[in-house]
């Protein structure tokens, strides 16, 4: 083959496609916008490796992917010496619609497979002793991971198995023609260099931004083509980091946006609480940050930083009681980005999950890649690496 894939997107979705590519002894080159891998989404998340629960369906994407990628990050970290702890997590509940509702995630979990444990008051107190509610589950299969080591490792694993495999940071994709004997001629600007690169498939896995490129790049009228919806979520570190003792989760946000402000302790034993959920501007995107004013916004600042920390006490201590808000100190945020809205009723159901396809002729998208994207990355390297495999062989 004459021609390299590339995949534009250089977080932990793109290195483990880019991995994946490598493994398979298919040349590939990694593209990103930013200056470093790795560095937007995939840092700004709890770096929990979920059980495989979440998702519109238990033969859903997130769900599927989810189990079976837990289980190749763990077999990756241990081969790799990437740090990675199986501490189990405690959902918990504090009144008669939170034990319903909990009794609702047992059962679920049970017909995934995942077996969580049921436990009283006391029992979650000997887990992890601050904690107080009525009722909890302890999911066994759960972990916490060293995010930046796990990339690390996927990058140079690529790198060691395709050393005609390439990296190209601060590279923009300003626009592509199709190749008439088949992929892509792209022009790629990469600081003052402008320069040309050819593939024989494109992945688009640029997170955030992937619905906007791939209706720039291809002239998609506007209102026409896919759309991300962001909800903003909010992380703030605890001083104290005997708070908590393994990751601790109120019930999920029923709105669907979240899976509630909980706590986590890293790998390296610090405390994070968070995230929220803050819908956006539907009409913000990664590159429209403009107000209707006409000024600039943060897209990854925060706005109204002591209602939001507000907010988070009250939510905290509703199973953490003796939590010190003046231990409580704003960290940073990530963005979901989202299929559907809450607003669109059905169709945020509908719309819930992973997209991956190849919407366009040796061109696939990665849509509404959030979480358990982190958990389920290895698995989507794989799927897509299979389908550029496929594609490939039979032309």
């Amino acid at each position: 083959m004459d021609k390299p894939v590339i995949v534009l997107g250089g977080g932990i979705v793109g290195i483990s496609i880019f991995r994946y590519l490598a493994l398979a002894s298919i040349p590939a080159h990694l593209l990103t916008v930013s200056p470093t891998l790795y560095t937007t989404l995939t840092s700004r998340n709890s770096a929990v490796l979920h059980t495989g629960m979440h998702g519109p369906s238990q033969t859903s994407n997130k769900v599927k992917w989810c189990k079976e990628g837990r289980e190749m990050i763990e077999d990756f970290a241990r081969a790799k010496g990437v740090r990675l702890e199986k501490t189990g997590k405690i959902m918990v509940a504090n009144d008669e619609d939170g034990e319903r509702r909990l009794e609702e995630f047992r059962s679920l979990g049970e017909a995934l497979g995942v077996s969580p444990l049921s436990l009283t008051s006391s029992k979650v107190a000997s887990f992890s002793p601050n904690v107080s509610c009525l009722s909890g589950l302890l999911f066994p299969t759960t972990s916490v991971v060293d995010v930046q080591g796990l990339c690390q490792a996927l990058e140079l694993d690529a790198r060691s198995n395709s050393p005609d495999s390439h990296v190209l940071t601060n590279a923009k994709v300003t626009s592509l023609s199709q190749d008439p004997t088949g992929g892509y001629d792209l022009t790629v600007r990469q600081g003052d260099a402008t320069y040309d690169l050819s593939a024989s498939f494109v992945v688009n896995s640029a997170g955030l931004d992937a619905p906007s490129l791939y209706s720039s790049l291809f002239q998609v009228p506007s209102g026409e083509g896919p759309r991300h919806f962001f909800c903003k979520g909010h992380y703030y570190g605890y001083q104290d980091r005997n708070i908590i003792d393994l990751p601790v989760y109120p019930l999920p946000t029923k709105d669907g946006g979240g899976l509630g402000i909980h706590g986590t302790k890293t790998v390296d034993g610090d405390v994070v609480f968070g995230p929220n959920v803050e819908w956006m501007d539907e009409d913000v995107g990664i590159h429209g940050l403009t107000r209707p004013d006409g000024t600039e916004r943060d897209y990854w600042g925060v706005d109204n930083e002591a209602d939001i920390k507000e907010a988070f006490v009250e939510s905290i201590k509703l199973y953490l009681p003796t939590l010190n808000p003046d231990k409580l100190s704003y960290s940073h945020c990530g963005i979901r980005p989202k299929l559907s809205h809450p607003n669109m009723k059905e169709e945020y159901v509908r719309q819930h999950d992973f997209y991956v396809g190849e919407d366009k002729d040796r061109w696939i998208n990665l849509f509404g890649i959030e979480s358990p994207g982190l958990t389920s990355s290895m698995k989507i390297g794989q799927v897509v690496g299979d389908m550029i495999k496929e594609r490939l062989r039979n032309g």
